[in-house]
Order: structure tokens, then C-alpha cells, then sequence
């Protein structure tokens, strides 16, 4: 498939990856070939009130995922904001589907993306704002970017709350619309209300194996996270996509004072990400019993996507 850039019909270029098995909302290695994309700039200032990314259809059959690259040239403008470049998939009726692995890499003029050969796709420029970071300023990007690819959600159109405690609901919802995870859940915890919106992403997410609960029946939704609950939760999203390989010892942890406060469940998963910089500690502290915060959360997703397409 051809796209159009200024008028002109190029084809983008795939490279080697990880794959991701969508059908089975599972996550795994190695993907080649070739595709294709449709690059063009859609810039929009609409509140960041970002609809779900639509999930992956079970039924739809896909070849391997695939690193691609879609060549862009942004405005000076843009250059000044590149966190918002980032790419949608063109489905049959014309609507769009953000990607949400997709970054712009200015060294060669492209925005690099996991994608499928057999879908056409298109570089945007998508804006979304909120009025209340200016205290966080360090997760800005991270938030701005998660929202504008559909991940996160503000708490209304303009603001987000960054400092808010999150739920462990929350951190599912963003972890299940991040790996695009789908599945024919036939089961839940029992605490979760059918009726809740995180109902169905917290049954992919349990049966992805990407979350436990707090006992063979409870989840407890509602509860806030820790910090190392979310570190565990993150590792097995790393482990499904074969970003780690689970083999990680827990030497990261020794200039940490705190270190024997971990959880015996969450040593190896704190270890595993202080090496990959994706946390880090306060004073020689990782603070593992603290609640997390929006904010915080967002920061540390942010930082996977760089992580996962350099894979």
C-alpha cells in the first residue's frame, strides 16, 4: 500500500521488532517484513478528552507486528512540541486509531511505529492540553503524549490531577489501552461491579496474567496503588513483550537504604525496572509502600514506548 506526503506516493519501511499477538493478548518476539502507511499532519487543538483507542478485533487476522517508519517533515511548530507526532491506523470507514507505541526520531526524519503491513497508516499532530502540570512539570510530556494516543484520561476536559492518588483500576485501564490487549474474558474478580467501565480491561487484564489479585477473589479496584504493586504489574507487561527476560538479580537495589521494605513478591520487579531507568528513588530511597500518583504513573508508561520500539 502507497500513501501520500505533499503529493508524493512513497511506501514505508519495515524493520525488525517484537511482536505483539493481539488475538490472544499476549506479547511476544521478533516480527520482519515489509509494509506500508499514509503519512499526512492533522493538527488539532481540541480539548483532550481522548477517546479509548478501539481494540484489536479477535477475529481480524494479522501478520506479524512489524517496526515501521512513515518519512515526516514537521513545521517549526511542531519541532517545538515533536511528544505530540505520532501515528493512526486509517480503519476501513475512515475513522482513525491511535498508535500508542510511535515516536518522532529527528536524526532521520521519521516517525518509527509497530504497526501491520496489511493496514494503512497516517503521521497526526494531536494536541491535548491540561491547565493544572504547571507543578509537574517533570511528567508534562508524559502526560500530554499519553493523552493525546488515547492511553490516559483527564479527570475533566482541561484538567488531569496530576498528584491524585491512582486506583488500581486506573493503572489496569491504562496498561490494557497502552498494549492493546484484547480478549474473550470469561472471568472476573468477584469485587469487580460488572457495571464499572474498568470492568471488562480488568478480566483482559487478569486473564493476560498481567495482574493477581489480592486474594483468589478480591481485586480490590478501588484501592489505591503502591508503588511497588505497580512496579510487579509493570514487569509482567515487560516480560510479555519480551522487553526483559525475567532473569534480573537484585543487586539495582543496593544503594537503595530502603531496600529490605520490598515485598519479597516485588524485589525482582523493583530491580528489573531501576535498571532499565524507568523508576527512580528519592534520597536513596525507593519508597516501595507509598501510594503512586497520576503523575507518576504516566511518567514511567512514557518511558516504555522509546524502550519498546528500540527493542
Amino acid at each position: 500500500m502507497k500513501g501520500a506526503v505533499e503529493g508524493t506516493l512513497l511506501k514505508a519501511e519495515a524493520t525488525v521488532t517484537v511482536k505483539v499477538d493481539q488475538g490472544s493478548d499476549k506479547v511476544n518476539g521478533n516480527g520482519k517484513g515489509s509494509g506500508s502507511g499514509n503519512s499526512s499532519n492533522s493538527n488539532s487543538s481540541s480539548p483532550p478528552s481522548v477517546i479509548e483507542p478501539e481494540k484489536p478485533k479477535p477475529d481480524k487476522e494479522h501478520g506479524e507486528i512489524q517496526l515501521m517508519e512513515l518519512p515526516y517533515e514537521p513545521t517549526t511548530e511542531q519541532l517545538q512540541h515533536p511528544h505530540y507526532l505520532t501515528v493512526v491506523r486509517v480503519n476501513g470507514d475512515g475513522s482513525t486509531t491511535p498508535v500508542v507505541f510511535s515516536y518522532y526520531d529527528p536524526s532521520v526524519l521519521k516517525v518509527k511505529f509497530l504497526g501491520y503491513d496489511d493496514e494503512d497508516y497516517k503521521v497526526v499532530y494531536k494536541l491535548a492540553k491540561f491547565t493544572d502540570l504547571q507543578k509537574q512539570a517533570w511528567a508534562k510530556e508524559a502526560i500530554e503524549a499519553l493523552a493525546s494516543r488515547g492511553v490516559l484520561d483527564g479527570v475533566s476536559s482541561y484538567r488531569f490531577a496530576p498528584e491524585q492518588e491512582i486506583t488500581r483500576a486506573e493503572l489496569v485501564v491504562m496498561l490494557v489501552r497502552m498494549l492493546g490487549l484484547t480478549a474473550e474474558a470469561d472471568s472476573n474478580f468477584a469485587d469487580v461491579d460488572p457495571s464499572a467501565s474498568y470492568y471488562h480491561d480488568i478480566a483482559i487484564a487478569k486473564k493476560a496474567g498481567l495482574i493477581q489479585g489480592v486474594t483468589d477473589k478480591e481485586f480490590q479496584p478501588e484501592a489505591k496503588v503502591t508503588r511497588e504493586q505497580w512496579m510487579t504489574i509493570i514487569e509482567r507487561a515487560l516480560l510479555q513483550m519480551k522487553v526483559i527476560n525475567g532473569s534480573e538479580n537484585e543487586d539495582a537495589l543496593n544503594t537503595f537504604t530502603d531496600r529490605e521494605q520490598i515485598a519479597d513478591y516485588s524485589r525482582r520487579s523493583a530491580a528489573a525496572l531501576v535498571k532499565l531507568k524507568l523508576i527512580e528513588g528519592s534520597n536513596q530511597q525507593l519508597l516501595p509502600k507509598k501510594t503512586t500518583s497520576r503523575a507518576e504513573a504516566a511518567l514511567v508508561l512514557y518511558r516504555m514506548i522509546p524502550m519498546v520500539l528500540q527493542k
